[in-house]
């Protein structure tokens, strides 16, 4: 942070068959890895683009480019025209290809996401989850393990990652009681809500709003039973309705990682 200004500067890696863009945001290394689809070498798709063809100095240019669309998981790049275009996809049906001599597709490794430590992405919202049940922590402790990682408890603010996440733990994680990133502000902890009403903040720093989160939650929740419910779990031995519970309670936990 620069004058309250949040900046970014790339340092660019090139292989033979892969590169990489470590970006620096924050005072944190971010890592984006492109893989080139020798598949679709001389091929354009005529779906999924998102943007027409622009001028660029190399396909690093076509990478900052994608880097800084959230919407981007590919692009091609054809050197001798100097030029690049975004899609949005990354996997093409072969008949939806066209000729298109020196162009090169690169596509964003998920590698960011390994699935052999548990990670399940969400390609609509740009953000991989990983549900922990080896363990059971307090909430304090599962936030601190997903920070450890360097990821975070997740924070379902919007239904479509809600949406997806109690799909994902109803088919696999039956009967699951899990934390999820939401709390009381922390020096309100133990203490009755204000008359205003609940005053649960996501760890984004964002207000939970039950206008539009209302239905996830339980009958009569949340309501800070005893003046010591300070955190939000998700019920999986409840029908997989929201609750919010002590935090010192042991419960398995999701954490979240953002692509970009």
């Amino acid at each position: 942070m620069f004058g309250g200004i949040r900046t970014t500067c790339f340092i660019a890696c090139d292989y033979a068959v892969f590169f990489m863009i470590l970006s620096f945001v924050s005072g944190q290394i971010v890592q984006r890895k492109w893989e080139k689809d020798p598949s679709l070498d001389g091929l354009l798709s005529t779906e999924g683009s998102l943007t027409s063809w622009f001028p660029v100095r190399s396909k690093i240019g076509c990478a900052v480019n994608c880097k800084q669309n959230p919407a981007c998981f590919g692009f091609y790049h054809n050197e001798e025209e100097g030029t690049c275009i975004l899609y949005t996809l990354f996997e093409f049906a072969a008949d939806k290809v066209v000729s298109s001599p020196g162009s090169v597709f690169y596509k964003m490794s998920l590698d960011a996401c390994p699935s052999n430590e548990g990670y399940v992405i969400q390609l609509s919202t740009n953000t991989c989850y990983q549900v922990n049940t080896d363990v059971t922590l307090t909430w304090t402790e599962s936030r601190d393990k997903c920070e450890q990682q360097n990821d975070r408890l997740v924070v379902l603010d919007q239904t479509e990652k809600a949406d997806f996440l109690l799909d994902l733990l109803r088919e696999h994680y039956p009967s699951r009681d899990v934390w999820i990133g939401a709390h009381r502000p922390y020096d309100l902890f133990n203490s009755p809500y204000p008359s205003s009403g609940q005053d649960i903040v996501w760890l984004s720093g964002e207000a939970l709003d039950l206008t539009i989160l209302q239905s996830y939650f339980g009958t009569g929740q949340p309501d800070n039973a005893g003046a010591r419910e300070n955190t939000l779990q998700i019920w999986g031995t409840r029908g997989y309705m929201w609750n919010d519970n002590e935090s010192n309670v042991r419960c398995h936990f999701i954490c979240e990682r953002s692509l970009f």
